[in-house]
């Protein structure tokens, strides 16, 4: 173990062993005390704890790299805690040999471009930091080979681009904020496979949509507060399929939630949003939800959509129709008030819709 004494050192440090770097006092330890100095941490392999220290603006490319100097040398369990990052290019990097890495309470501000950037592999787990103001997105996970990622009770907020950007499969997001992005909140590439968003993440007045994504993704979207986003709470876009249940989804300024793809919708409340609830273009199950006071249509299933189930909903008070279709589909059960109309049918043609045992 080795202990820093506080003080300014503006120096760029690489690390090829095992080894536990501590501040003497909580960031007083100061790596690149200005603009134009020195002052990074490369870990080239081994086992490393970087614990305390602050980075300060220096500008240089990054506060922490792990891994990706040599392709001959690997970085396992590795673990960044309690570190202050300001002022560079990304405040934590994880390259593609760096292996089941750690990155906890750290506070990472002001970067030109990521908070957190991770390219790693094995078994990752980011959880606790605080990132803020950073002009490209808060934190991007990536990489080929990747186990599992778990990012957990982080914070991030009014950052430029994306709040969280996911570009690979088999990733948790648990009770984070995500708050104040330019762009999505929560945004997963094409092609994504076991994405689980839930346990209380609040996903809100972010620039366009609180959760995107993207097409041929699988994702289970749970338990959150998707709240005041400038554009759809939810967007599933085509050939997509998503769980979303049990989520409070309010005063998004487009639709609550927007499915190109095909969803199940369970127990979720979804409310006061512009102008919809909820919009189907492809395929939705809709089944125990709460859908009040939204500016127009509560359910609308678009002509384009191949069908829907819609039952034992509570559709109320919306400024259109409670429900309004286009093609066929099953209502049945659904509690259906204070609409100004109760259920609306569009459809032409040889379509059958199944309207049966609703309170309207």
């Amino acid at each position: 173990t080795l202990i820093v004494r506080d003080g300014v050192y503006n120096e760029n440090v690489i690390i090829d062993k095992s080894l536990t770097i501590i501040s003497e006092n909580l960031h007083g330890a100061i790596l690149g005390g200005a603009i134009g100095t020195k002052g990074s941490i490369r870990i080239a392999q081994g086992t490393v704890t970087i614990d305390g220290l602050k980075f300060g603006p220096s500008g240089n490319s990054f506060g922490i790299l792990v891994g990706g100097i040599d392709p001959t040398f690997t970085t396992e369990a590795c673990i960044i805690k309690n570190n202050d990052i300001s002022g560079r290019q990304d405040g934590i990097k994880i390259m593609n040999h760096g292996f089941n890495s750690e990155i906890i309470g750290n506070r990472i501000r002001e970067c030109e471009n990521n908070g957190i950037f991770f390219s790693g592999k094995g078994i990752t787990k980011i959880s606790g930091n605080r990132i803020e103001l950073c002009k490209g997105n808060g934190i991007i996970v990536s990489g080929m080979d990747n186990e599992s990622m778990l990012l957990k009770d982080d914070t991030i907020i009014s950052n430029g681009l994306k709040g969280i950007v996911i570009e690979i499969d088999n990733t948790t997001i648990m009770g984070c904020v995500i708050e104040g992005s330019g762009e999505q909140g929560i945004y997963a590439n094409s092609g994504r496979s076991g994405i689980v968003i839930d346990a209380g993440n609040r996903i809100a007045y972010n620039g366009t949509h609180g959760i995107d994504m993207e097409t041929r993704s699988n994702s289970e979207i749970s338990g959150n507060s998707i709240l005041g986003n400038t554009e759809h709470g939810i967007l599933i876009h085509a050939d997509a399929f998503s769980m979303i249940s049990g989520n409070e989804i309010e005063k998004n300024e487009f639709n609550g939630i927007m499915i190109y793809g095909k969803a199940e919708l369970h127990e979720n409340t979804i409310s006061e949003n512009i102008p919809n609830g909820v919009e189907v273009f492809d395929s939705g199950i809709i089944t125990g939800n709460t859908i009040s006071g939204n500016v127009d249509v509560g359910i609308l299933i678009q002509n384009d959509a191949k069908y829907a189930w819609i039952e034992e909903n509570k559709v109320l008070r919306n400024g259109g129709a409670g429900i309004y279709l286009e093609v066929e589909a099953e209502v049945r059960s659904n509690k259906i008030e204070g609409n100004r109309t109760g259920i609306d049918l569009k459809a032409e043609g040889d379509t059958i819709n199944i309207v049966h045992q609703n309170q309207i």
